[in-house]
């Protein structure tokens, strides 16, 4: 596992990262974390000089990297370059001032530290960021088959600037991007706490706006007593997105634990943090009612890395629970609202509803554990009822975003990414009870053009099906780097963008043909109904378009 992607709880992080072995640079060392903010060396020189000794000194660099592109040399440490004295303050002061457990918080969250020396480290932080190399790639045209940038500079990080492009941007690990309903590409900025809207002005590089997030870690919902609105909420590494047919959208929120929906407004923003169904961490609530407890989250529906939601024709919910090796799901009640009803009322009328365990999870170990597939993939359950199933996945806090689900309303058919066992598998939703079997993957070919269970796939964490009526079918083979399509009516899988093979994992090829281009592990992929795909170049900070 790349180690790039080894994502750590905030605590563990502080933790390692205030204890890490390495000596800090000669400009001196900080108290310890339990003895409070003391500078025990001097500062000189202007405030971005002052900011180097303090970042330094601190020991910053340890965790946050100092090359000035905002990728952390600690995995999971969240980006600095760019960031304002505010946003420090809000990050690393405020979030702790009443913590008894200070041996637990950030450096810098301890009694003591002052706005000068916040300002001092943005300063710095300022100037390593305009410091630092921007290379969208060449600007995108309408060539039949090529790829470029579409979003993102290359570097990891956030800009804050006002009227920034796409292109001009800093994505953060960016795992997903969706069209809206309007065609306006939704790009969900896992390392950032945002989504992103790229509003459209042609082929030319267009406007970024965030449109659900303030770029700060935590998790928000609504309640009586107090409405948070989209711009102002905090998120947890949101995953994935999708919207109702007036606008409004749904999240899915990997360490929420829940499933969110964000009301479109007249104006196009999305209104008020409305959480429609789950609780904390863990697994519970089979039999119960699926909704969110506002008090104290303490309700008994739990999921564990909700990786993805989707509703069928029928109005069932599915809901991929990662950590728990299953797919939930939410029954429709006759009282139930319908798509576009106002959507409070919509949440509220969906609360009460009842979740189960729809596949996999099941039988489970002696110790009580879901149970994986077996390595020899002879109980998965392929060719059986899906209740029987059972799935391979990463699972713990640190996992991967995997087991993705996609459903195709015409055909009633839902797929799933099932990550680990290489394959993606496609529930038959037509007969009762649903079947299970393997749609693609399990064979040992990495070529184009093949049968789709003859393909080499390499923990594909996405699959979406391409809105054009086809049925056809987008995989995100992440490990191997390239993103394929299965034509639905022949069953043949050809690779559409990327040169597939582990090996081949890089930055490559923007402007030339997307079949021999490099990609870094992409997260994910969506389409439009002109087939133009949309690519989260996930270890690459950016979103790739290939023109049909």
């Amino acid at each position: 596992m790349s180690q790039r992607w080894l994502f750590g709880s905030w605590l563990a992080l502080v933790t390692a990262c205030s204890s890490a072995p390495e000596a800090p640079p000669d400009a001196g060392t900080a108290a310890t974390p339990d003895a409070g903010f003391v500078l025990d060396f001097p500062l000189t020189g202007d405030s971005v000089a002052r900011g180097e000794q303090l970042y330094r000194g601190l020991r910053c660099a340890n965790c946050h990297g100092v090359d000035g592109r905002g990728s952390p040399t600690f995995p999971g440490a969240p980006v600095l370059v760019g960031r304002t004295a505010d946003d420090l303050q809000t990050a690393l002061v405020d979030a702790c001032e009443n913590s008894t457990a200070l041996g637990g918080c950030h450096p810098l969250k301890l009694p003591g530290v002052e706005l000068s020396h916040l300002e001092d480290v943005a300063a710095f932080l300022l100037a390593l960021a305009a410091a630092s190399s921007d290379d969208p790639g060449p600007p995108c045209d309408r060539a039949s088959g090529k790829i470029c940038t579409f979003a993102g500079a290359g570097n990891a990080g956030n800009k804050k600037t006002l009227g920034i492009t796409a292109r001009e941007q800093s994505l953060f690990w960016p795992q997903d991007a969706q069209l809206d309903p309007q065609g306006r590409l939704v790009i969900m900025d896992w390392n950032n706490y945002l989504l992103r809207r790229v509003d459209a002005c042609g082929d030319g590089d267009c406007p970024v706006l965030n449109i659900v997030g303030n770029a700060t870690l935590g998790d928000d919902c609504s309640t009586p007593a107090r409405r948070v609105l989209a711009p102002n909420t905090a998120m947890n590494h949101p995953v994935g997105a999708s919207f109702f047919p007036n606008g409004d959208l749904v999240l899915w929120g990997w360490h929420m634990w829940k499933i969110k929906v964000f009301p479109i407004q007249p104006d196009g923003s999305y209104g008020e943090v409305l959480c429609m169904f789950g609780n904390g961490r863990g697994f519970a609530g089979d039999g119960q009612a699926a909704g969110t407890n506002f008090n104290g989250m303490g309700g008994p529906s739990r999921f564990n890395l909700p990786s993805s939601a989707v509703v069928d024709r029928d109005g069932n919910w599915y809901i991929s629970d990662q950590g728990n090796f299953r797919i939930r799901i939410v029954r429709a009640n006759a009282d139930d609202a319908p798509f576009g009803a106002d959507a409070r009322t919509y949440v509220a009328t969906h609360k009460d509803n009842i979740v189960e365990t729809f596949a996999g999870g099941e039988p489970r170990t002696p110790s009580g554990e879901s149970r994986k597939t077996r390595a020899d993939y002879s109980d998965s359950g392929d060719g059986g009822p899906a209740f029987q199933a059972t799935f391979r996945l990463q699972a713990g806090f640190d996992a991967v975003p995997q087991m993705r689900l996609a459903y195709d309303r015409d055909r009633h058919l839902l797929y799933v990414a099932d990550s680990e066992n290489h394959r993606i598998r496609v529930i038959d939703l037509n007969v009762d009870p649903p079947t299970i079997d393997t749609f693609a993957g399990g064979g040992d070919d990495l070529g184009s053009d093949l049968p789709a269970r003859q393909v080499k796939l390499f923990r594909p964490a996405d699959v979406d099906i391409i809105p054009d009526g086809s049925g056809d079918v987008l995989i995100t083979d992440s490990w191997n780097n390239c993103v394929r399509v299965v034509d639905r009516a022949s069953l043949r899988v050809r690779t559409i963008a990327g040169v597939c093979g582990p090996e081949n994992e890089a930055y490559a090829g923007d402007g030339a043909l997307a079949t021999a281009a490099k990609l870094a592990q992409p997260g994910g992929a969506g389409a439009g109904p002109d087939r133009t795909i949309y690519i989260a170049d996930t270890l690459n900070h950016r979103i790739r378009r290939v023109n049909p």
